[in-house]
């Protein structure tokens, strides 16, 4: 039974169980083994859960999808906005904003505003050991992918959407 199956299954026998107690005018208990609690909100916490495995699942789910690592190959050149990004994977502004939201939580990129935009870049890592192993792992990999090559020679034309009308210059 996988992890997200079992705690759903814990979650609906506790509510299950409390109702039918409750009915028989007697107290809830949760039949949920005794390394799981359940909050007043019904918040399931697993006690035993490391704070560093943790951090590596989510680096590890952050770069599970292609997008997301083709976003962080780009980034290595200097920042971007949501719209380049969008321009450079040809995806949905929304699609995009979650796929940063994910690399953001995962510590891999940072943000930053200037005036209306929200720019991107590569985190230094110093949020989680993870993240820095892998932002310095990548610099040297997929250098050779076609996808990446096509997207880095368009970076020119992406970053022409945050420049004001008619400046000229970087």
């Amino acid at each position: 039974m996988e992890y997200e199956t079992f705690l759903w299954d814990c979650l609906l026998g506790h509510v299950k169980n409390i109702q039918a107690n409750e009915a028989a005018g007697k107290a809830g208990f949760s039949p949920c083994p005794q390394d799981y609690r359940l909050s007043s909100t019904f918040e399931l916490k697993y006690n035993r859960e490391n704070s560093a495995m943790k951090q590596f699942i989510r680096v590890m789910k952050a770069l599970s999808d292609p997008n997301r690592v083709r976003v962080l190959k780009v980034l290595q050149r200097g920042e971007l906005c949501v719209c380049e990004i969008q321009n450079l994977l040809g995806l949905a502004q929304s699609t995009v904003s979650k796929h940063m939201k994910l690399l953001e939580d995962a510590g891999l990129v940072e943000r930053r505003r200037q005036g209306t935009w929200i720019l991107y870049s590569l985190s230094d890592g110093s949020e989680s050991v993870y993240a820095k192993t892998l932002l310095v792992e990548l610099r040297s990999w997929l250098d050779d992918d076609m996808e990446l090559k096509k997207m880095i020679v368009s970076l020119p034309d992406a970053a022409v959407l945050r420049k004001p009308k008619g400046k000229i210059g970087p």
